[in-house]
Protein backbone atom coordinates (compact mmCIF):
# COMPACT_ATOMS: atom_id res chain seq x y z
CA UNK A 1 0.00 0.00 0.00
CA UNK A 2 3.52 2.27 0.57
CA UNK A 3 4.69 1.67 -2.77
CA UNK A 4 1.20 2.78 -4.22
CA UNK A 5 1.08 5.58 -2.36
CA UNK A 6 4.43 6.65 -2.99
CA UNK A 7 3.90 5.85 -6.93
CA UNK A 8 1.12 8.03 -7.44
CA UNK A 9 2.85 10.99 -5.29
CA UNK A 10 5.98 10.91 -7.54
CA UNK A 11 3.57 10.67 -10.96
CA UNK A 12 1.47 14.07 -9.56
CA UNK A 13 4.97 15.88 -8.36
CA UNK A 14 6.24 14.78 -11.91
CA UNK A 15 3.39 16.07 -13.27
CA UNK A 16 3.21 19.18 -11.93
CA UNK A 17 6.78 19.61 -12.75
CA UNK A 18 5.75 19.31 -16.56
CA UNK A 19 2.98 21.37 -16.28
CA UNK A 20 5.07 24.74 -15.92
CA UNK A 21 8.52 24.04 -17.93
CA UNK A 22 7.26 24.61 -21.74
CA UNK A 23 6.79 28.50 -21.03
CA UNK A 24 9.98 28.35 -18.75
CA UNK A 25 11.74 26.25 -21.16
CA UNK A 26 11.43 28.41 -23.72
CA UNK A 27 12.53 31.52 -21.93
CA UNK A 28 15.56 29.01 -20.80
CA UNK A 29 16.14 28.46 -24.19
CA UNK A 30 16.01 32.23 -25.36
CA UNK A 31 18.50 32.68 -22.45
CA UNK A 32 20.99 30.01 -23.45
CA UNK A 33 21.20 31.12 -27.18
CA UNK A 34 21.93 34.49 -25.64
CA UNK A 35 24.45 33.56 -23.52
CA UNK A 36 26.14 31.40 -26.50
CA UNK A 37 26.06 34.18 -28.36
CA UNK A 38 27.68 36.32 -26.20
CA UNK A 39 30.25 33.80 -25.39
CA UNK A 40 31.15 32.89 -28.88
CA UNK A 41 34.54 33.35 -30.25
CA UNK A 42 33.71 31.17 -33.62
CA UNK A 43 32.06 33.01 -36.33
CA UNK A 44 31.07 30.04 -38.09
CA UNK A 45 29.05 29.20 -34.76
CA UNK A 46 28.09 33.02 -34.33
CA UNK A 47 26.42 32.49 -37.82
CA UNK A 48 24.42 28.97 -36.79
CA UNK A 49 23.79 30.66 -32.92
CA UNK A 50 22.24 33.98 -35.05
CA UNK A 51 20.17 31.42 -37.04
CA UNK A 52 18.66 29.82 -34.05
CA UNK A 53 17.76 33.54 -32.28
CA UNK A 54 16.24 34.19 -35.78
CA UNK A 55 14.01 30.83 -35.35
CA UNK A 56 13.58 31.64 -31.79
CA UNK A 57 12.19 35.31 -32.47
CA UNK A 58 10.29 33.74 -35.31
CA UNK A 59 8.95 31.04 -33.30
CA UNK A 60 7.60 34.44 -30.87
CA UNK A 61 6.13 36.08 -33.10
CA UNK A 62 4.17 33.20 -34.63
CA UNK A 63 2.97 32.63 -30.93
CA UNK A 64 1.34 35.74 -31.16
CA UNK A 65 4.13 37.55 -28.91
CA UNK A 66 5.72 39.96 -31.29
CA UNK A 67 6.63 42.33 -28.36
CA UNK A 68 9.02 39.42 -26.63
CA UNK A 69 10.73 38.85 -30.04
CA UNK A 70 11.49 42.25 -30.69
CA UNK A 71 12.74 42.87 -26.74
CA UNK A 72 15.05 39.32 -27.47
CA UNK A 73 16.56 40.54 -30.95
CA UNK A 74 17.21 44.09 -29.12
CA UNK A 75 18.51 42.27 -26.62
CA UNK A 76 20.90 40.05 -29.05
CA UNK A 77 21.68 42.47 -31.85
CA UNK A 78 23.72 44.85 -30.47
CA UNK A 79 26.40 41.67 -28.68
CA UNK A 80 26.15 39.79 -32.95
CA UNK A 81 26.98 43.82 -34.31
CA UNK A 82 29.91 43.95 -32.17
CA UNK A 83 31.31 40.22 -32.94
CA UNK A 84 30.30 39.99 -36.68
CA UNK A 85 27.80 43.36 -38.26
CA UNK A 86 27.38 41.26 -41.51
CA UNK A 87 25.23 38.27 -39.71
CA UNK A 88 23.49 41.33 -37.55
CA UNK A 89 21.80 42.31 -40.57
CA UNK A 90 19.78 38.72 -40.52
CA UNK A 91 18.09 39.57 -37.70
CA UNK A 92 16.71 42.72 -39.34
CA UNK A 93 13.59 42.42 -40.57
CA UNK A 94 12.34 39.18 -38.82
CA UNK A 95 10.05 41.57 -36.12
CA UNK A 96 9.31 44.09 -38.33
CA UNK A 97 8.16 41.49 -41.21
CA UNK A 98 5.99 39.84 -38.71
CA UNK A 99 4.85 44.07 -37.85
CA UNK A 100 4.40 44.34 -41.41
CA UNK A 101 2.31 41.06 -42.50
CA UNK A 102 0.01 41.62 -39.08
CA UNK A 103 -0.66 45.18 -40.43
CA UNK A 104 -1.47 43.55 -43.62
CA UNK A 105 -3.65 41.26 -42.11
CA UNK A 106 -5.17 44.01 -40.66
CA UNK A 107 -6.03 45.52 -43.18
CA UNK A 108 -7.38 42.92 -45.59
CA UNK A 109 -9.41 42.04 -43.00
CA UNK A 110 -10.56 46.35 -42.93
CA UNK A 111 -11.68 45.67 -46.56
CA UNK A 112 -13.14 42.45 -46.79
CA UNK A 113 -15.25 44.07 -43.59
CA UNK A 114 -15.96 47.07 -45.79
CA UNK A 115 -16.70 45.28 -48.53
CA UNK A 116 -19.08 43.29 -46.99
CA UNK A 117 -20.58 46.12 -45.38
CA UNK A 118 -21.37 47.75 -48.84
CA UNK A 119 -22.30 44.43 -49.99
CA UNK A 120 -24.95 44.25 -47.09
CA UNK A 121 -26.12 47.79 -47.64
CA UNK A 122 -26.92 47.19 -51.08
CA UNK A 123 -28.97 44.30 -50.69
CA UNK A 124 -30.70 46.24 -48.12
CA UNK A 125 -30.98 48.97 -50.33
CA UNK A 126 -32.46 46.46 -53.06
CA UNK A 127 -35.01 44.73 -50.84
CA UNK A 128 -36.16 48.28 -49.61
CA UNK A 129 -37.16 49.30 -53.17
CA UNK A 130 -38.69 46.04 -53.65
CA UNK A 131 -40.54 46.70 -50.32
CA UNK A 132 -41.55 49.82 -51.45
CA UNK A 133 -42.65 48.69 -54.68
CA UNK A 134 -44.58 45.82 -53.90
CA UNK A 135 -46.13 48.73 -51.13
CA UNK A 136 -46.64 50.78 -54.06
CA UNK A 137 -48.18 48.22 -56.08
CA UNK A 138 -50.63 46.97 -53.26
CA UNK A 139 -51.73 50.70 -52.62
CA UNK A 140 -52.47 51.25 -56.79
CA UNK A 141 -54.39 47.66 -56.47
CA UNK A 142 -56.46 48.45 -53.11
CA UNK A 143 -57.76 51.99 -54.78
CA UNK A 144 -58.35 50.41 -57.98
CA UNK A 145 -60.46 47.53 -56.07
CA UNK A 146 -61.78 50.25 -54.04
CA UNK A 147 -63.36 51.98 -57.03
CA UNK A 148 -64.31 48.97 -58.65
CA UNK A 149 -66.70 48.25 -55.63
CA UNK A 150 -67.74 51.74 -55.68
CA UNK A 151 -68.48 51.70 -59.07
CA UNK A 152 -70.60 48.17 -58.99
CA UNK A 153 -72.20 49.35 -55.95
CA UNK A 154 -73.38 52.29 -57.97
CA UNK A 155 -74.05 50.40 -60.64
CA UNK A 156 -76.30 48.51 -58.49
CA UNK A 157 -78.15 51.41 -57.05
CA UNK A 158 -78.72 52.65 -60.02
CA UNK A 159 -80.44 49.54 -61.15
CA UNK A 160 -82.29 49.01 -58.05
CA UNK A 161 -83.77 52.77 -58.27
CA UNK A 162 -84.69 52.12 -62.22
CA UNK A 163 -86.20 48.70 -61.38
CA UNK A 164 -88.25 50.81 -58.43
CA UNK A 165 -89.38 53.39 -60.92
CA UNK A 166 -90.54 50.59 -62.97
CA UNK A 167 -92.41 48.86 -60.16
CA UNK A 168 -93.79 51.79 -59.32
CA UNK A 169 -95.12 53.08 -62.75
CA UNK A 170 -96.40 49.73 -63.24
CA UNK A 171 -98.30 49.78 -60.01
CA UNK A 172 -99.46 53.10 -60.73
CA UNK A 173 -101.10 51.94 -64.30
CA UNK A 174 -102.35 48.88 -62.35
CA UNK A 175 -103.66 51.41 -60.12
CA UNK A 176 -105.24 53.59 -62.74
CA UNK A 177 -106.63 50.60 -64.77
CA UNK A 178 -108.37 49.08 -61.36
CA UNK A 179 -109.93 52.74 -60.71
CA UNK A 180 -111.00 53.24 -64.29
CA UNK A 181 -112.52 49.43 -64.37
CA UNK A 182 -114.23 50.08 -60.87
CA UNK A 183 -115.57 53.38 -62.47
CA UNK A 184 -116.79 51.70 -65.32
CA UNK A 185 -118.46 48.91 -63.10
CA UNK A 186 -120.15 51.88 -60.80
CA UNK A 187 -121.22 53.40 -63.96
CA UNK A 188 -122.76 49.91 -65.42
CA UNK A 189 -124.52 48.99 -61.89
CA UNK A 190 -125.69 52.75 -61.54
CA UNK A 191 -126.82 52.53 -65.52
CA UNK A 192 -125.37 55.73 -66.25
Amino acid sequence: MKKLILSVAVVAAMSFASCGTSTKQAEDNGEMLRTKIENCKNPDSLKLYVKQAKEYAGKLVSQGNAAAAKAYLDEVTPVIEKKDPSASAELKGVCCGADSKAKTLAKQVADSTSQAVDSVKDVVADKAGDVKSAVGNAVEQTKEDVSSAADKAKEKVGNAAEKTGDAVKKAAEKTGDAVQNAAEKTKKALGV
